[in-house]
């Protein structure tokens, strides 16, 4: 009989040569059906309205739509045309927070913290984004700022294992 691992990697195979996707965007997501070049009345239409509008140093623009688990970022060159539509609450993006970053670097990465409070044992301020890693295993990313604002530390657990 063959392994659990063998028949998801069947499974995956199989989904991609359908020319199925496995990116959470173009299959799940608010993002579905937008291509590159879309407007932003479309992409209002198709998402809503932006929680966030990020100015872009190329002179484009990022709007924040967030989720429970997911925040997207529409990314729109400086001519107002999409580009992309991407979930920007992952581990890569998790791994790019550093000491010493300044709490407003933390949102222009990963939009608006889905829970906010203070770290239980040292009263830190402690943010929270929840997300999917690559097993589709519940993670938790967690920030933690002083009170000037700046990141003191980070940390990504597997929800149930604290």
């Amino acid at each position: 009989m063959p392994s659990r691992r063998t028949l998801l990697a069947t499974a995956a195979a199989l989904l991609l040569a359908g020319g199925c996707t496995l990116d959470p965007v173009r299959r799940l997501g608010p993002g579905r059906g937008l291509d590159a070049g879309a407007s932003g009345d479309q992409v209002i239409a198709s998402m809503g309205k932006p929680d966030r509008v990020w100015k872009d140093a190329d002179g484009g623009e990022s709007w924040e739509y967030p989720r429970p688990t997911q925040t997207f970022m529409a990314r729109f060159d400086a001519s107002g045309k999409l580009v992309k539509v991407e979930d920007v609450v992952t581990r890569e993006n998790s791994r790019r927070v550093q000491y010493g970053w300044k709490k407003e670097e933390v949102e222009r990465l990963l939009g608006r913290p889905q829970e906010t409070g203070r770290e239980p044992r040292t009263g830190r301020l402690q943010w929270t984004w929840r997300f999917r890693g690559a097993y589709h295993e519940p993670l938790r990313f967690d920030v933690y700022l002083n009170d000037l604002g700046y990141v003191t530390g980070t940390s990504v657990v597997e929800e149930g294992s604290t």
